[in-house]
């Protein structure tokens, strides 16, 4: 049976007890921390791989014809000891962001009409 893992966000909390030794002392820290600490702890450009960015590489995979370039990253993965029932969080429009995203879609609709002029 296939266990289910999932990539951690940047702002995911993680708590370790008694914290990562040698990168991070509190016992709660944000994964973002962790990948920023291990990035900067390694020598560039190796140390760039924990960045968002990623580090330029090139890649030759099983059944590929041949060398690939593209960027290399490191992520955080967590897979739990066991399955638990995940919270449906609905999302609430409030008037302020229903009239922001009306204000937007009226200024697209200005700046279209405007253009179309020129």
């Amino acid at each position: 049976m296939e266990r289910t893992r999932y990539i951690l966000n940047p702002d995911e909390v993680i708590y370790h007890e008694g914290g990562l030794k040698h990168y991070l002392s509190q016992s709660t820290f944000l994964s973002e921390e962790i990948t920023k600490k291990l990035g900067s702890s390694i020598a560039a450009p190796t140390g760039q791989m924990f960045s968002e960015d990623g580090m330029e590489c090139m890649v030759l995979r099983f059944g590929s014809p041949g060398w690939q370039s593209g960027r290399l990253r490191c992520i955080l993965e967590f897979e739990p000891d066991e399955e638990i029932e995940t919270i449906e969080v609905e999302t609430v429009e409030t008037p302020q962001i229903a009239a922001a995203q009306e204000d937007s879609a009226l200024e697209t609709l200005r700046k279209l009409a405007y253009d179309s002029k020129s």
